[in-house]
């Protein structure tokens, strides 16, 4: 990584007294990302969104954050680091806002979550899921009976 602009810009903070809030993670992907760690939309298709279930982009967000907190963790200038900003499962500037998370990693993360919080009871999930689902009006529910490749969770 190149340091130079960072240094610098940490270097004058701490000359001018100045504290600095550096915002470290993001939803976005940076253009190091390959494409295969980019979130994937309910049509198949990368978006510019990171996927954070994808173990390799994990691990390199992971490791650019200790990097740089490493690098800057006795600066006087460093007042906070902020790990992230707006997460979502969408893009939040297309237009479309087509959902992410359809890729096979944040599929099984999502499903695991489901099974963890509903005690792998799918009954309980469609009975808190309609209630949510009712107060919006832009969604129909439509009770779960099967979840294709689980094998967690059951209907009793």
């Amino acid at each position: 990584m190149d340091w130079t602009k960072p240094d610098l810009m940490v270097a004058t903070a701490e000359q001018l007294g100045f504290k600095l809030f550096i915002l470290i993670g993001f939803q976005y992907a940076p253009n190091w990302f390959p494409t295969e760690w980019k979130a994937v939309n309910g049509q198949g298709q990368s978006s510019v969104v990171l996927n954070y279930e994808h173990p390799s982009a994990r691990a390199a967000c992971s490791n650019y954050i200790y990097q740089v907190t490493s690098r800057y963790k006795n600066s006087a200038a460093i007042g906070a680091w902020i790990l992230g900003n707006e997460y979502a499962y969408f893009d939040l500037w297309d237009t479309s806002h087509q959902f992410l998370g359809f890729d096979d990693y944040s599929q099984a993360s999502f499903r695991n979550y489901l099974a963890d919080l509903y005690a792998n009871n799918i009954a309980g999930l469609n009975t808190i899921g309609e209630r949510i689902i009712r107060r919006s009006v832009r969604w129909r529910f439509q009770p779960v009976t099967r979840l294709t490749g689980i094998t967690a969770l059951s209907s009793t």
